[in-house]
């Protein structure tokens, strides 16, 4: 077409392109012609040396052998002791007797004498002050530190030595008193108790085996009814490569099942979950783990038919329930397979529809409060938490799920009694 020829709109048009030029000119790239920015912090107007000892600076942060010292003297900082604190035989002696009140401790068999205070150096009022029991059997009279007698308390030298009540009672009344939230770390606990970190680590491992233990035991044997959201969710992703030895049958499904597709630099692999929540009490939330699958980037695999019958979820939630979806249809097909009576609704989220009417006017469709639950759960898992880590054959992400399901159910009001309840069962 000869560029004389008009056309409808052609003058607008041309009127518009003489303005976007005119405007191009008068407001030029702000960034062109500049050089890109110097490594770190501007030195402008400074003599030479500053910015010789910034470059010396950020070359020791940030690449060599500097950066390997640097991190390590970091590490060394961080698992630094603190002050130890004030202790004396009445304050030992009454952290014993409240730590065998919440169950965290025996109590006192007849065939052992009082409780006995013994310190290492009497000369400082900071010193490790040790609770034993000495047995009345005149025969025998041995020496026993209260702390090794526990089920649940790992047996090391460092819990009876490191260790005495008045800081175990400490460390555990800290470590629930984040409630719901993401428990606090152990270099965090062992700075405000004046110990090192790993007595610290071992009793807070402890903790999280006895909290995942019970989360998982209820986590089997609930059962659901009435109106219940379901959907998946992915807690972690991990970049797998073709040569992997440990995702290898996930990568085998996905070639068989793409032949024709150009095989990917890399894949995600997503650890799901499938779950359910109960909306007439949110604390009734019972998860499933979902089969290994791997896709390329940009794309998560959405949960399959058979997926969500294999998990065992529907096992969980009474034939007669009605079942709220996101837009996955699977789960209309998986809730017939598995011979649920109740109606399965959906919401399509990709067309941001979240929530819906009800057609009969009726309960509100939508799976806001299992999207609320997934929220909470991922917050409590620790960032720094390998996903790489397996145990038995599943992530070790799980651990850190049963112990959130355990903590929703009880409630932060009475998590330290609940807990004391689960040392004394140990």
């Amino acid at each position: 077409m000869s560029a004389n020829v008009l056309f409808p709109g052609s003058k607008r048009l041309l009127e518009l392109e003489e303005e976007n030029r005119r405007l191009r000119k008068a407001a030029p790239h702000p960034q062109a012609g500049r050089r890109p920015r110097k490594f770190g912090v501007n030195h402008w107007g400074q003599q030479n040396s500053c910015k010789r000892n910034h470059r010396k600076l950020a070359t020791k942060q940030y690449a060599g052998r500097q950066s390997l010292a640097l991190r390590k003297q970091k590490d060394r900082d961080r698992r630094l002791k603190t002050e130890a604190l004030p202790t004396n035989s009445a304050l030992e002696i009454a952290a014993v007797k409240e730590l065998q009140k919440l169950g965290f401790l025996k109590e006192l068999s007849v065939s052992f004498q009082p409780l006995l205070v013994d310190r290492q150096d009497s000369s400082t009022a900071t010193c490790v002050a040790q609770v034993f029991l000495r047995c009345t059997d005149g025969d025998c009279r041995q020496r026993i530190n209260v702390l090794t007698l526990q089920n649940w308390l790992p047996c090391t030298d460092r819990i009876g030595s490191k260790t005495t009540p008045n800081k175990l009672l400490l460390l555990l009344r800290a470590w629930v008193a984040t409630g719901l939230g993401r428990p606090p770390s152990a270099y965090t606990l062992a700075r405000a108790a004046g110990m090192t970190y790993k007595p610290v680590k071992a009793v807070l491992d402890s903790l999280v085996s006895l909290e995942s233990r019970a989360g998982r035991e209820r986590n089997e044997c609930l059962r659901l009814k009435g109106v219940v959201e379901v959907d998946a969710t992915s807690l972690r992703l991990v970049r797998v490569y073709a040569g992997s030895k440990t995702f290898e049958t996930p990568i085998k499904k996905w070639l068989a099942a793409h032949p024709r597709t150009p095989r990917p630099a890399y894949w995600l692999l997503h650890f799901r979950l499938v779950g359910a929540v109960q909306r007439s009490d949110n604390r009734k939330l019972v998860v499933r783990l979902l089969e290994h699958k791997v896709a390329p980037a940009g794309g998560k695999p959405p949960e399959g038919t058979q997926e969500i019958i294999n998990s065992g979820l529907l096992r969980s939630v009474s034939k007669g329930s009605t079942l709220m979806a996101d837009g996955a249809k699977s789960w209309s097909a998986a809730a017939r397979q598995a011979g649920h009576r109740g109606d399965t609704h959906h919401v399509c989220h990709s067309k941001a529809q979240y929530t819906a009417s009800s057609p009969n006017g009726g309960k509100t469709l939508g799976t806001q409060l299992l999207d609320r639950s997934w929220g909470c759960l991922k917050t409590c898992i620790p960032p720094n938490l390998s996903s790489r880590k397996h145990s038995s054959g599943e992530p070790a992400v799980l651990e850190c799920v049963f112990q959130t399901l355990w903590r929703k159910s009880v409630g932060a009001a009475k998590l330290l009694a609940e807990l004391g309840g689960l040392a004394r069962q140990a």
